[in-house]
């Protein structure tokens, strides 16, 4: 896999990206006009990550075991696409929980797994000015999917922005099964499992470094929205 199979994973980063920036920027707003108190809306969003923290890191294990990447790629963006229908039709906040809960479990990593492939189809030299020429995409359909969904929630409504999310997460998946795979060796299952990761003082020291700054953002993006709508 290489200029062609980049090419795939860049668009499959543009598509996830916009279906994330379709909805997500709307979860807050859609959650307080259904009455949710910002405890509320608060807690879902961190049982959401804090679930999505072990199940992803399983999901990625297991990748590395069998040695492919492209199955739970696709899984994950079916999950998002059922996840938005779901969020549509709900209304409370039992309701909302569970399916956070679920999500977060069914789900693998996409772009953990993408940047996992990215990385084996590229010479070890080039890594860095691949990555940096493959996240732009992820940019791209940030801003082209939040650029134009406040217009859409304006003609339709809310909920459109969950529908556009599906439409999008729903090409992500077709576009996830046309990834090439190079033929990898099944891992080892590794030994000493979640505590051999927190031996590995390299990579708590980044954990610990970026854990302010991912609280930080985490809560300017949860509630700066709903914020400027008041």
């Amino acid at each position: 896999m290489r200029g062609k199979g980049i090419r795939s994973l860049s668009l499959l980063l543009f598509l996830i990206s916009a279906g994330w920036g379709a909805c997500y920027p709307f979860l807050p707003i859609y959650f307080k006009g259904h009455g949710l108190t910002p405890v509320q809306i608060g807690t879902l969003m961190a049982v959401s990550a804090l679930v999505g923290a072990f199940s992803m890191s399983a999901w990625s294990a297991l990748s590395d075991t069998i040695g492919r990447r492209r199955p739970f790629i696709a899984l994950a963006n079916v999950v998002f696409a059922v996840a938005m229908v779901a969020y549509a039709l709900l209304s409370s906040f039992e309701a909302f929980l569970a399916l956070a809960i679920l999500s977060s479990l069914m789900a693998p990593s996409p772009i953990g797994l993408m940047t996992a492939s990215l990385y084996e189809a590229v010479d070890p030299a080039a890594k860095a000015t691949a990555y940096a020429r493959y996240r732009i995409w992820g940019s791209v359909g940030w801003i082209a999917a939040t650029s134009v969904v406040g217009k859409l929630v304006s003609a339709f409504g809310i909920r459109a922005t969950f529908y556009l999310a599906v439409v999008l997460f729903a090409l992500a998946t077709l576009t996830s099964l046309g990834i090439a795979e190079r033929g990898r060796p099944r891992a080892p299952v590794p030994k000493g499992g979640g505590r051999a990761l927190i031996r590995e003082r390299r990579l708590l020291t980044f954990l610990l470094i970026g854990l302010p700054l991912y609280v930080t953002v985490s809560m300017a993006d949860l509630f700066l929205p709903s914020t400027l709508i008041l």
